[in-house]
């Protein structure tokens, strides 16, 4: 029988992180209504948090063990508001956080032990940091990241598989410039790398 939903953002499956944001942390088995997320217009989820953007804001929550929820707790049951102004977009990693805002400024949180916070560093960041600024595209892999900027790709983080396009399997710990000339779109899997040209 098929059943009709209301509007609204629905979540189910795994919760013992409350990466359902549900308020509790049992697995879920159907559609269920969040009722903290009437307003989401996006939603991305990591390995266990979550990340939505909605007309009031960033709200993540979940585990929060290299501090990808942008916030101090150390989990979060509920969606929490994220300082943050501007925001047009949100994405994850396995345990990062993207939000791109309206001047196409990527601003990221949570691990870093692999180059994933493109800072030049191996620490983990707590609070939303700006990485680059002019980003059109960007695409989240597990621990790696691909970017548009001025149509040109570049790719920082994990490098285990090759799946950064830099000809080595060393991490990068900066945003570094793909030779591919002209892109248009970039999409990343755990491990993998896709990239459109014009």
């Amino acid at each position: 029988m098929t059943r009709y939903l209301d509007k609204g953002t629905y979540c189910f499956g795994e919760n013992r992180k409350y990466q359902l944001g549900l308020g509790h942390n049992q697995g879920i088995k159907e559609p269920t209504l969040n009722p903290f997320l009437e307003s989401a217009v996006q939603v991305a989820s990591g390995n266990k948090h979550t990340v939505a953007l909605t007309s009031e804001g960033v709200f993540t929550w979940g585990l929060n063990n290299y501090g990808q929820l942008g916030l101090q707790a150390e989990e979060c049951k509920v969606p929490t508001l994220v300082e943050f102004a501007g925001a047009k977009w949100v994405g994850c990693g396995w345990y990062t956080t993207l939000v791109l805002n309206e001047d196409n400024q990527l601003y990221m949180c949570g691990r870093g032990d692999m180059g994933q916070q493109g800072s030049g560093s191996t620490s983990h960041v707590p609070n939303l940091n700006l990485v680059l600024q002019g980003v059109q595209e960007v695409a989240c892999g597990s621990e790696h990241f691909l970017v548009v900027v001025n149509n040109q790709l570049f790719s920082w983080g994990w490098n285990e598989h090759g799946n950064l396009g830099l000809g080595s399997n060393s991490n990068a710990l900066v945003p570094t410039k793909v030779e591919l000339g002209t892109c248009t779109k970039v999409y990343a899997g755990a491990a993998h790398s896709f990239v459109l040209k014009e």
